[in-house]
């Protein structure tokens, strides 16, 4: 029997093949979008800054991608995304507003 030894081109290709593939199953069709714990900000305001879409392929990345987006608008503290059966569920707290400012001084 005769030891072959694979060539590392085969080796890097058998590894893209696969990381490709890896990356294509965990992609999965958003089919709705649920946004709870928001008081001022509109469902509508949420779903536009957050760039997902109904019908588009979304992974992972794209889910934390929509929470950086989301943080940068400044309008929230704490934002939750979870995906489920297609379905995106965005957990907002909102930040207070300012309702009155007092300045102190001679």
């Amino acid at each position: 029997m005769q030891n072959k030894i694979i060539p590392i081109y085969k080796i890097i290709i058998l590894f893209l093949i696969t990381l490709f593939q890896f990356n294509i199953s965990n992609a999965e069709k958003l089919k709705l979008i649920e946004i709870s714990g928001n008081e001022r900000i509109p469902d509508e305001t949420i779903i536009i800054f957050s760039e997902l879409k109904i019908n588009d392929d979304i992974d992972a990345k794209d889910l934390n991608y929509s929470i950086k987006l989301l943080y940068e608008t400044d309008y929230f503290d704490d934002i939750k995304i979870q995906f489920k059966n297609g379905t995106v569920l965005i957990n907002v707290k909102e930040n207070p507003i300012i309702q009155s400012i007092q300045i102190n001084g001679k």
